[in-house]
């Protein structure tokens, strides 16, 4: 994960500034996207803010909603469902532990419309 994570170049507005992005392209046309970004409010920070998105490419595009996504590191798990932009977030996760991070997304069975 880290050889593919890039440092951003651009402040995101706030306090907080986008420090790493991972995208994890769908190894399937049926499995969902997933992004990753790393917010601190310092350089130097142990912990801080981690969003991730997942797009489920069988669901409304504006209705992302109900996946299950969890973050472990070692005996740290973490869990959320996403909101109607596919996306969850996790706040002061230990970024010093970054390799060892394991994402696990559970996505909802699409909603017929």
């Amino acid at each position: 994960m880290l050889s593919t994570m890039r440092i951003a170049m651009t402040a995101c507005s706030g306090v907080e500034r986008l420090h790493y992005v991972y995208y994890h392209p769908p190894a399937h046309p049926t499995t969902p996207d997933i992004s990753i970004e790393v917010l601190t409010r310092n350089e130097q920070a142990e912990r801080d803010h981690v969003c991730i998105s997942v797009e489920l490419p069988d669901n409304d595009p504006f209705d992302q909603a109900g996946g299950a996504v969890t973050l472990t590191i070692a005996d740290l798990h973490l869990s959320a469902i996403t909101d109607q932009n596919g996306v969850v977030s996790f706040h002061d996760v230990p970024l010093d532990q970054i390799e060892h991070w394991r994402i696990t997304v559970t996505p909802h069975a699409a909603s017929g419309g």
